[in-house]
């Protein structure tokens, strides 16, 4: 951790503030909502499809800034306005969901689905998560396409937008915070970079910070006890979910090492009932 904010020096101390991500630097509904160019289009995505469709609208402004920095990394004009395409720009390039495809059953072929998840516990949650993509690309593929066409002269095509707009609800699922402000969730730079843990107490391993938001919308960042400088940040995962809803969310189980498929071939008891 940095030094203490405020000027003293040495690692945070227990109730001290560690850092604070300004609202405008998180990505949230309302990023969506104001788009000057899909803004209608995702407020109509949020009239239509209660909390999915809020995130179907996050997703697909995710999905739109993403495509804007990929052309211009494409782009060998060399023009700075290019270079700098979305405000977001840095923040969207540490998201790994966009080049790589993890293990996140949303990256699935759907014969895959069928063949490991077909009478699983999360199957039906699986599934209910493709489809939420399904919906949002089959409203957004095409305008998406066209519009990045027209404004950065490359050639978009439409699987490029969908699989854009996978990465996004990878990153919603996996990386995304409560948004109390609109009802959705947000992406927060920095935070969703630490480490996460269920345990308690003051081990190497266990949750060390806390965070809140205060009225302006601003995320501020806690230290739970004394730290020492060096120390890695853990924050707690406050839903608790069933290992197998890890998967579903996240692509991955806590403390497991095996391979989700090895597991689902052996009828692991994390995804089927105990025989």
């Amino acid at each position: 951790p940095p030094a203490r904010p405020g000027g003293g020096g040495g690692a945070p101390r227990g109730g001290e503030v560690i850092f604070v991500v300004p609202r405008r630097k998180a990505i949230t509904l309302d990023d969506a909502l104001d788009d000057p160019d899909f803004g209608h289009i995702f407020a109509a995505l949020v009239d239509s499809g209660g909390l999915a469709g809020r995130k179907a609208a996050l997703a697909g402004f995710m999905a739109k800034e993403w495509l804007k920095v990929r052309c211009s990394i494409s782009d060998i004009s060399g023009k700075e306005e290019t270079r700098r395409c979305s405000p977001w720009e840095e923040y969207l390039l540490t998201l790994p969901s966009w080049v790589d495809r993890q293990e996140h059953p949303l990256w699935w072929s759907d014969k895959d689905v069928e063949e490991f998840l077909g009478d699983s516990f999360g199957y039906d949650e699986v599934v209910g998560m493709r489809s939420g993509v399904e919906y949002a690309a089959e409203i957004l593929q095409d305008v998406i396409a066209e519009t990045m066409q027209e404004q950065t002269d490359m050639t978009i095509y439409e699987d490029e937008v969908y699989d854009a707009i996978r990465a996004a609800f990878v990153a919603i699922l996996s990386r995304a915070f409560e948004d109390e402000g609109s009802d959705c969730c947000k992406l927060v730079p920095v935070l969703d970079m630490t480490q996460h843990s269920e345990s308690k107490g003051r081990d190497d391993t266990c949750v060390n910070i806390d965070h809140e938001t205060n009225l302006s919308g601003d995320i501020i960042v806690t230290a739970l006890h004394d730290l020492e400088a060096g120390q890695e940040l853990w924050n707690e995962y406050h839903n608790k979910l069933k290992p197998y809803q890890f998967f579903s969310f996240y692509g991955f189980i806590p403390g497991e090492i095996t391979p989700v498929k090895d597991l689902l071939k052996s009828k692991s008891p994390i995804f089927f009932p105990a025989l």
